[in-house]
């Protein structure tokens, strides 16, 4: 089968239907992004995004969004 790149995926998207790539990427920089990054330098950084969302910053980069963590009660022995 034949393999199709993340960039050809994210630009079909753009390209067929419309999606406004530039509105979600000032989305996810927020200034509380920013504060995050030249405080810690943004290197190995995992900060709360929108919606409890966790972005992954490396070298002021975000590299990555991870799911929101869901809430798992405790389990005593």
């Amino acid at each position: 089968m034949t393999e199709v790149s993340d960039h050809a995926v994210l630009r079909y998207l753009e390209r067929v239907y419309g999606l406004d790539v530039e509105h979600y990427r000032a989305e996810m920089t927020t200034p509380g992004v920013q504060v995050v990054c030249d405080a810690f330098g943004g290197t190995g950084v995992v900060i709360n995004g929108l919606n409890g969302t966790r972005l992954v910053l490396r070298e002021g980069i975000i590299v990555t969004t991870l799911p929101k963590r869901e809430d798992r009660p405790c389990r005593g022995r």
